[in-house]
């Protein structure tokens, strides 16, 4: 795989002041890690994207600051757009040890149409857009295919547990959890809200009989109690 380099001038401006770096064209960023101290860089925006674009989460990005000797072999963590204007704001980049093992969300790409969903007698819902895996810096993957098209049969899925990966990769997500299942086509959106509307007012019908008869026992009831609470007063009075 190509090695993906990136230029970049360490950066005296910080703070709010660092407006004036993004007119002039460039993009505050800084290197972290567990070896070193935080580094403020600025990079130019067009190579930035461009890099950006290539390497993605998980491919390395080896950053090299013009005036320093060692390069930094790194991965694009935080990228911070305007939510606007989708600019580049700020870039969080990793540095990495190669002889460790970091975690990196890797994204599910499909691949395939099953041939039910052709003929138009199910639907594809996809559960799970990434999985969480670990492994060396050299050994990371930008995403991984999940071919659907041998789902034949409304309620089959493919789980975790059925993405087959390196050995040198091991999978963080629980291998239970489902990335793709077959479904029946959504009803369509009337039918639903009346199905939800008649379930909701479904309640037990009480016979017109029987709810008089429930309302003369409690008005003769209620008589016999305020004849009661006259005859107390009548001879309290007396």
């Amino acid at each position: 795989m190509e090695k993906i380099e990136l230029a970049a001038e360490r950066r005296e401006v910080i703070g709010k002041k660092v407006k004036r770096i993004r007119a002039e064209g460039q993009v505050p960023a800084i290197i972290y890690g567990p070896e070193i101290e935080p580094i403020p860089i600025q990079v130019d925006e067009i190579d930035l994207v461009r890099t950006l674009r290539e390497a993605g989460a998980n491919r390395l990005i080896t950053v090299n600051i013009g005036g320093d000797g060692d390069p930094h072999v790194t991965l694009a963590r935080d990228v911070q757009r305007d939510v606007l204007a989708r600019n580049l704001l700020h870039v969080d980049f990793q540095e990495v040890v190669l002889t460790e093992t970091i975690t990196s969300d890797v994204p599910l790409i499909l691949e395939g149409t099953p041939s039910i969903v052709e003929r138009g007698e199910a639907l594809v819902n996809q559960m799970l857009n990434s999985v969480e895996i670990e492994a060396l810096p050299t050994d990371l993957i930008p995403s991984i295919a999940v071919d659907i098209s041998e789902l034949e049969e409304v309620d089959d899925a493919i789980l975790v547990s059925d993405l087959e990966l390196s050995d040198r990769v091991t999978m963080l997500t629980d291998p239970n959890e489902m990335i793709v299942r077959v479904s029946h086509p959504e009803m369509d959106v009337e039918e639903l809200e009346e199905a939800i509307i008649e379930e909701e007012l479904e309640v037990e019908v009480i016979p017109e009989g029987e709810e008089l008869e429930e309302l003369e026992v409690d008005e003769e009831g209620l008589a016999e109690e305020e004849g009661e609470a006259e005859e107390e007063v009548r001879d309290y009075m007396m």
